[in-house]
């Protein structure tokens, strides 16, 4: 994570000079998911002043598509939900 709120113009190639590859960029957040089997890469991310943090992890990282993510929404909200409906009798009226 990148201090500030955008990715630097330069990141792909500082992450390739420490050593990883550069996996996803998410410019509006100032994010970047690399990753490397260099066991130098997390100290040489941190040197860089412009980083805020470095996170290891073990497990995969997924990515989900939009348009994905919008459907599985809007299959789950209320609104998409069908209601029953509301059963009433209807009254004969007597022919008087």
């Amino acid at each position: 994570m990148y201090k500030g709120s955008s990715v630097p113009a330069d990141a792909n190639t500082r992450i390739a000079k420490s050593g990883g590859t550069l996996v996803a960029s998410y410019d509006a957040i100032g994010v970047v998911v690399a990753r490397s089997l260099n066991d130098t890469f997390e100290a040489a991310m941190q040197q860089d002043a412009r980083v805020a943090g470095v996170a290891r992890s073990d497990q995969p990282v997924a990515q989900a598509s939009p348009v994905t993510a919008r459907a599985t929404a809007t299959a789950r909200s209320p609104s998409s939900r069908t209601r029953p409906r509301a059963r009433t009798r209807s009254r004969r009226s007597s022919g008087t």
